[in-house]
């Protein structure tokens, strides 16, 4: 026990001074007390997603799991099946049928729990879900989803596979007991396990989905 809060500490402690890359641009790793992401790939998937956010020229925003509230004032639709939060719409991604459609969908490691973590347990229902985002999308939108690796599958399958769904893949894994990450071609992470050989997520795919 006293070994893994030395660890802890120490994460907190150095993870802030230095930094990682992704898809050209270098980012600061994400130290926020909420969920501690100094200790687990929010750390990387925080900065990376308020970075395309921020970049948006549209209002037309929906975001797919309640994440980036708990760490920024967000305008953003949100979609959540079951946190139950302020101006957050509590329903089903895969029924989810909006009066309007969205110019930038947003989803930060949430797809891989669909049909996994519910009762009746649905595998394939990632899938379906991770479709639908698709069918959200008004003309010319994009998506941009997180996915730690070796949580589900049946979603790494799709992501592995020469699927058309995704216009761009990238990948990133982590290095070290200190929560550094690097980005990582497919054959560097396609075995990769959730919670091995590090806690939480080892390797996450971020994925493009264009209209």
């Amino acid at each position: 026990m006293l070994k893994f809060r030395v660890l802890r500490l120490l994460q907190k402690i150095i993870l802030p001074w230095l930094s990682f890359s992704f898809n050209d641009a270098t980012y600061c790793y994400w130290i926020h007390l909420y969920n501690s992401t100094w200790a687990n790939e929010r750390a990387v998937e925080v900065p990376i997603f308020q970075k395309i956010l921020a970049a948006a020229r549209t209002k037309k925003v929906l975001e797919i799991g309640n994440v980036l509230s708990h760490y920024q004032p967000i305008e953003h639709a949100v979609l959540d099946k079951y946190e139950v939060a302020p101006g957050v719409i509590n329903q089903d991604l895969v029924n989810f049928s909006p009066e309007r459609k969205f110019d930038l969908i947003l989803s930060i490691s949430t797809l891989e729990h669909i049909g996994v973590d519910e009762e009746p347990r649905q595998p394939k229902k990632a899938t379906r879900a991770l479709k639908r985002i698709k069918t959200l999308l008004a003309m010319q939108g994009v998506a941009y989803v997180s996915i730690p690796l070796g949580y589900n599958p049946v979603l790494d399958q799709l992501i592995f596979d020469d699927s058309k769904l995704f216009t761009a893949k990238w990948f990133l894994k982590r290095n070290s007991w200190l929560n550094t990450w690097s980005e990582a071609e497919l054959t560097e992470v396609k075995r990769s396990k959730y919670g091995w050989p590090f806690p939480n997520a080892n390797a996450v795919f971020i994925g493009q989905i264009k209209a």
